[in-house]
């Protein structure tokens, strides 16, 4: 399904309105960090070359081949997170939808606001604002749909991001994700990435996935998409608060955590870490349950993993015993 939303430039354009449009977009160019967002057609012969290329073609066509994404959005209420320039805005609106544009970098906002001025785009708004505050818009409250494209690793709070995410949808909604994603799949970890090209984190997609269930999705699927990359699907299906609310940055009516906290570690215990002996009469220390490992993680694993190498590291005085 294809929605005519956009009137393109044609011949009958002014060659002063061209002249104008060539303009801005070297202004509005040259007045982002990083250039010009998709690469955009916008006809009379202006083709705009875009650092991202058109890289969003073939994830929104990896969402649909997985049944992820309907061809026939119409109607939905989506939000295209950190939009940029528009490029899957428009597509999304083309099949449909009412799009949210939420881009938290002005020079980009200024951008997809010139594309929807230039296009006379229909079909979409935008917010310029961070997704953190998402919930005080209502364009982006009660939405069908979130999709959350080469986002994840520019936060700095991946779970109050989520969270967020959570609470704009409907139920049921659906959130689509595409992200850098660190080595080690099975193992729930994240890599500081110190904001090198503006990373923050890269996530493992079991850490994905972790996150996804604590606040509160259901139905998670996943899978690598390229090298270090990965696309996931989780549904909010039952809404739910989150079990464990202390320490989030997060407006919680009520701060105490629904289930007890426990000392055991999270899916990181593992019968295979045992500490060196450490003098003479000494005990090793206890080994850990592996009651809470996932069902497809043996100890062995995990003892391989990054998470084994930390607790190794701990339980050796700072010494990675296996290196």
């Amino acid at each position: 399904m294809t929605v005519q939303i956009v009137t393109y430039l044609d011949d009958n354009t002014p060659l002063e309105r061209l002249a104008q449009i060539r303009q801005d977009i070297s202004r509005l160019a040259k007045e982002s960090p990083y250039g010009w967002g998709n690469t955009q057609d916008l006809g009379a012969g202006i083709r705009i070359e875009g650092v991202l290329l058109e890289n969003y073609q073939p994830i929104l066509a990896r969402w649909r081949t997985l049944g992820w994404l309907p061809d026939d959005l119409a109607g939905q209420r989506v939000a295209d997170i950190g939009g940029w320039n528009g490029g899957m805005t428009i597509a999304l609106a083309q099949a449909g939808a009412l799009v949210t544009n939420v881009e938290e970098i002005p020079a980009h906002a200024r951008q997809f606001a010139f594309i929807q001025e230039t296009l006379q785009l229909q079909g979409t708004t935008l917010i310029t604002d961070t997704l953190y505050r998402m919930p005080w818009f209502p364009e982006t409250r009660d939405l069908d749909l979130i999709v959350c494209a080469g986002v994840l690793y520019h936060l700095s709070d991946m779970i109050v991001g989520l969270k967020t995410l959570y609470d704009c949808l409907k139920a049921p909604g659906t959130l689509l994700i595409h992200t850098q994603a660190a080595p080690e799949a099975e193992f729930p970890h994240a890599d500081f990435a110190g904001f090198a090209q503006g990373v923050w984190w890269q996530p493992s997609i079991s850490c994905i996935e972790e996150m996804l269930r604590m606040v509160g999705f259901d139905e998670i699927e996943s899978e690598p998409y390229i090298a270090r990359e990965a696309i996931v699907r989780a549904k909010k299906v039952t809404p739910r608060q989150m079990e464990f609310k202390r320490g989030l940055n997060y407006p919680f009516a009520n701060i105490l955590d629904d289930q007890p906290r426990t000392m055991t570690p999270y899916h990181v215990c593992t019968t295979m870490v045992t500490a060196p002996t450490l003098g003479e009469g000494s005990q090793d220390i206890a080994t850990l349950s592996s009651a809470s490992l996932p069902e497809n993680i043996s100890p062995k694993k995990v003892q391989r993993g990054p998470l084994g190498r930390g607790l190794r590291a701990f339980l050796s005085g700072g010494r990675d015993m296996h290196r």
